[in-house]
């Protein structure tokens, strides 16, 4: 029995070992999850905290980050970050740290396949105040290059193609949006010694419309090689962009132009004194007329080629620009390779002062042209003083055109606009053909109002019909006239038994005008009345009448 109870002691001695071996394990087994779990934990966590914490001191805020990974660098299928309250949200993107081993200097390459830029709040409240809303910006296989990060603060970038979106804020639903697109862009940062950016694009495609205008037409316009600056320099941010070819797309009214193009663009401005700074200039400026315009443009009449004249020159004089320069400019078969200079008051309005004299040139050899142009130049002062109309000094600004008008056999055209003030301007006009045919206008504009205050013509025509018609003015009375013909109009206040209502006019349109209107007339001339005719069956009606009473 003894040792029955002694083996059945040696069995149970080995199983109670075992057991505590087991009671051992479970805990080895948690403590290795455990390990196992912050070792997972601090690899995932870590990375973008060091990362996070690391691109804060460079003024960039992480917002999100996906599917992180180290290998050569830094990679992301999705990054979100914030810079200056501009949020940049990257994907597909990779980031490389390069040393340049001659020089020690550190730079980082980043690229990204697709970003999307978020303008910061309040960038969109700028745009909103004047009716514009930007639904993105997205930029496509996009390369930048950073030197370092700290001053002088550098970079270069690069990308494939850039979009953008913008509408109006206030647009009707399934209003189209205006897309905006550039392709290969080459930009360069830079902060010393102002911040500067500068770049060039290959080509794309740029959509004007006009924001405070709903609905606004929008015009297409595709370009090649444009190049473009702006520098912040404290006292000044000047801004230029130029562009070798654009061709316009938009919906014309006559299709008289095979091509529409403009060369050699160029645009500049100083963002702390746009008006007096603001410069367009271009090699050629060939256009036609569009079939859809803005509520502001209106034409004299859809039948009829042109504008107002009163009313364009007008416009012009207000636009909100210093210097408009055109080499060539062309606009349907209206005007064809005329020479343009516009001026518009500036600030100062300062008068125009006379230019120090120069040294003697060779004369220049005067043609009958030139003669006939300075005959009726002081024909029209003579005039103009025989009717007390002053000959005021005027400013700076101006408006000229040079170049030919009214195709086929076009006339000589020459027009030349001196602002005496902010408000008012003298505008000498010359036609001119080989043939005889000649019209030469002396006239003071005021730009609150389409018609002028004075207005003196002298013209020469064998006949009205040839020149009426290619105003697109059909069906006029032709004059056949023998001699010289005068017109003059002085604008006159309102009698005293006019409407009450004597504005000149109501909703931008002509209401009311009055005028002292004079003639000089040869000694004889023919008229026929066209389509103004009275019918013959009313005249003997009318004689019927007159015979029974």
């Amino acid at each position: 029995m003894s040792d029955k109870k002694e083996q059945q002691n040696i069995d149970i001695e080995p199983n109670s070992s075992n057991t505590d071996e087991q009671l051992e394990v479970v805990p080895q087994n948690k403590r290795f999850r455990r390990f196992l779990f912050w070792s997972i934990l601090i690899f995932v966590v870590t990375p973008p905290v060091i990362l996070s914490s690391w691109l804060s001191t460079k003024g960039i805020h992480l917002n999100n980050v996906s599917g992180l990974t180290f290998n050569n660098g830094i990679a992301a299928k999705k990054i979100s970050v914030s810079i200056d309250n501009t949020t940049i949200d990257l994907e597909n993107l990779s980031l490389r740290r390069n040393k340049n081993k001659e020089t020690g200097d550190v730079s980082y390459h980043l690229f990204a396949v697709k970003s999307s830029v978020k303008l910061p709040k309040a960038a969109t409240k700028a745009l909103a105040a004047q009716n514009i809303k930007l639904n993105y910006i997205h930029f496509y296989d996009a390369d930048l290059k950073f030197t370092h990060f700290s001053t002088p603060f550098r970079f270069t970038a690069h990308a494939r193609k850039v979009t953008s979106s913008a509408l109006h804020t206030n647009s009707v639903t399934g209003w189209p949006n205006a897309v905006q697109i550039l392709e290969d862009v080459n930009v360069n940062f830079d902060t010393d010694p102002h911040i500067s950016l500068t770049g060039n694009m290959a080509k794309g495609v740029i959509t004007l419309f006009f924001p405070d205008y709903n609905p606004s037409p929008h015009y297409r316009l595709p370009f090649n090689d444009g190049s473009f600056s702006i520098s912040w320099q404290g006292d000044a941010t000047p801004f230029k962009i130029n562009i070798g070819t654009m061709e316009p797309q938009w919906e014309t009214l006559y299709s008289i132009l095979e091509k529409q193009v403009i060369t050699n663009a160029g645009f500049s401005i100083d963002f702390k004194h746009p008006t007096e700074s603001m410069v367009l200039t271009a090699n050629k400026l060939h256009l036609e007329e569009p079939k859809f315009l803005p509520k502001f443009v209106e034409r004299a009449d859809i039948n009829n080629k042109g504008y107002h004249l009163g009313q364009t020159i007008a416009n012009l004089a207000q636009l909100p620009m210093h210097k408009f320069r055109v080499k060539s400019f062309t606009y349907g078969d209206l005007i064809l390779d005329a020479r343009m200079l516009l001026e518009t008051p500036t600030a100062d309005n300062k008068k125009a002062t006379k230019k120090p004299k120069k040294k003697k040139k060779k004369k220049k050899i005067q043609t009958q042209q030139d003669l006939d142009k300075k005959e009726a130049e002081l024909k029209a002062k003579q005039q103009a003083e025989e009717l007390n109309i002053a000959e005021e000094t005027h400013t700076k600004a101006k408006f000229i055109v040079r170049g030919k008008a009214l195709a086929p056999d076009p006339y000589n055209l020459d027009v030349t606009v001196r602002h005496l003030t902010k408000t008012d301007a003298r505008v000498h006009t010359s036609l001119v053909r080989n043939d005889g045919n000649r019209l030469d206008c002396d006239t003071v504009i005021l730009f609150a109002q389409p018609l002028p205050k004075y207005m003196n013509c002298n013209a020469k025509f064998k006949g009205t019909k040839e020149f009426t018609d290619r105003l697109g003015l059909k069906g006029l009375p032709d004059a056949k006239i023998n001699g010289p013909l005068r017109f003059v109009a002085i604008q006159t206040e309102a009698p005293v038994d006019a409407p009450k209502d004597k504005r000149m006019l109501v909703d931008n349109k002509l209401a009311t005008a009055y005028y002292d209107v004079g003639f000089e007339l040869p000694e004889s001339f023919a008229i026929s009345l066209n389509k103004y005719a009275i019918p013959a069956g009313l005249l003997k009606r009318k004689l019927r009448k007159q015979l029974i009473n």
